[in-house]
C-alpha cells in the first residue's frame, strides 16, 4: 500500500517593502552603536583611525552619565579625522555640554554636530557658542527637540554658523520665529 502524498503549499512571499528614504543615507566609515560596543567606538576615536569620519551614538543614554561621556570627550580632543558626531537622544545635560564644548575646543576635524532630543537648555547652548569662538571648524549644528532655548541664544548660534557658510537647522529657526510671533517679541 502506498501512502498518500501530502503537498504543502507555501504561502506566497509578500512583496518586499522598501524602506522610506532617509535624509542622509548610511555612509561608509561610520561606526554605529548597533554594530560595535560603546567602548570600542571610544577606543577607535582615541586611536585616531583615519577611516573613521563619522561617529553615530544616537540613543546611547549612558553618555549622559559623567563617566561614560568623559571617555568620549577625552577621545575627541586628540582625534583629527571624525567630521560628524551624532549624539541624538543621549541624555546630554548642560554639564555634559560644558564638557563636550571643552573637547571641541581642542578638536579640529568635527564640522557637524547632531544633538537632537537631549536634556540641555540655553546654558548648554551658551557653552557651545563659547566653544565656537575657538573652534572655527564646526559649521552645522542640529539642536531640534531640546528644551526651549532662549531665542536670542539661538540667534547668536545661527549667526556664527551662517557666517561660516553653514546652514542652521531650519525647523529650529521656524520654531524660533513662531515663538516670537506668538509671544509678541519685537526682536
Amino acid at each position: 500500500t502506498s501512502l498518500p502524498m501530502i503537498i504543502e503549499e507555501t504561502p506566497p512571499t509578500p512583496p518586499r517593502q522598501e524602506s522610506p528614504p532617509t535624509l542622509a543615507p548610511p555612509v561608509p566609515n561610520e561606526l554605529q552603536d548597533d554594530d560595535v560596543q560603546y567602548n570600542e567606538i571610544v577606543a577607535a576615536v582615541m586611536a585616531n583611525d583615519p577611516n573613521l569620519t563619522q561617529v553615530v551614538l544616537d540613543n546611547k543614554r549612558q553618555i549622559g552619565n559623567n563617566d561614560e561621556g568623559e571617555a568620549l570627550w577625552e577621545a575627541l580632543t586628540t582625534n583629527n579625522h571624525v567630521q560628524l558626531l551624532s549624539l541624538r537622544n543621549s541624555n546630554i545635560t548642560d554639564d555634559q555640554m560644558a564638557a563636550l564644548a571643552l573637547a571641541l575646543n581642542e578638536n579640529t576635524s568635527i564640522s557637524r554636530l547632531s544633538l537632537q532630543n537631549n536634556m540641555f537648555t540655553s546654558e548648554g547652548v551658551e557653552y557651545l557658542i563659547v566653544c565656537l569662538e575657538c573652534n572655527s571648524t564646526i559649521d552645522a549644528v542640529d539642536l531640534e527637540g531640546n528644551s526651549p532655548i532662549d531665542p536670542r541664544i539661538l540667534d547668536e548660534l545661527y549667526g556664527i554658523l551662517q557666517s561660516r557658510g553653514g546652514v542652521p537647522n531650519h525647523s529650529n529657526k521656524l520654531e524660533l520665529l513662531l515663538e516670537r510671533i506668538l509671544g509678541n517679541d519685537p526682536n
